[in-house]
C-alpha cells in the first residue's frame, strides 16, 4: 500500500513530539520558569532538577506507548551519552561534565551550567524512561506468554 501525505505528515508529528519531549521542552522550561522566579532554583535546585526529569521521563514514556520506535531513539540517547561521558574522561583525565554543576558556576558561567543541567535532565530522563519501558515490554511479554501457555509437555 502507498503512503500518502497524511502518513507522512503524522510521521513527521511523532519526530516533533519526540524532539519536543527530549531536547526543548526541558530546556524551554528551565529557562521560562527562571526568568519568572530565579530564586526557586536557588533555594530548591534538587527539586528543581528532579520536576524536570520526571516530566520529561514521562514525555519519552508516553512516545514509546504511542509508537515503540521511540524507545530505540531512548537508547541511542543513553550510548551517545555513555560515549560522551567515557570519551571526555578518557582524553582529559576530569569529570567536568559528569559532575553536577555548583551555583557558583551559575554566577561565572551561566551557560556552562545549564548545558551540564541540561545534559544531566537528558540523561537521567533517559535512564528512568529506560527502566519503565523495560518494566512495561517485561509485563506485555508476560501477559503474553500466559495467553500462549499450554501447559507442560513431558
Amino acid at each position: 500500500m502507498k503512503k500518502n501525505s497524511t502518513d507522512n505528515l503524522i510521521e513527521f508529528r511523532y519526530m516533533g513530539y519526540f524532539l519536543l519531549a527530549v531536547i526543548l521542552l526541558p530546556l524551554l522550561s528551565m529557562l521560562v520558569y527562571i526568568s519568572f522566579n530565579s530564586e526557586w532554583m536557588t533555594n530548591n535546585p534538587k527539586s528543581y532538577l528532579l520536576g524536570y526529569i520526571l516530566f520529561s521521563s514521562f514525555c519519552l514514556i508516553r512516545l514509546f506507548i504511542l509508537r515503540g520506535s521511540y524507545k530505540y531513539a531512548n537508547d541511542l540517547i543513553l550510548a551517545i551519552s555513555a560515549g560522551w561521558i567515557g570519551t571526555s574522561y578518557l582524553t582529559t583525565g576530569q569529570k567536568t561534565f559528569d559532575e553536577l554543576p555548583s551555583l557558583d558556576l551559575l554566577k561565572d558561567n551561566p551557560f556552562l551550567f545549564y548545558a551540564i543541567a541540561f545534559k544531566f535532565i537528558l540523561v537521567c530522563s533517559s535512564l528512568i524512561s529506560k527502566i519503565v519501558i523495560t518494566l512495561i515490554e517485561f509485563i506485555r511479554a508476560w501477559i503474553q506468554e500466559e495467553k500462549d501457555f499450554n501447559g507442560i509437555n513431558a
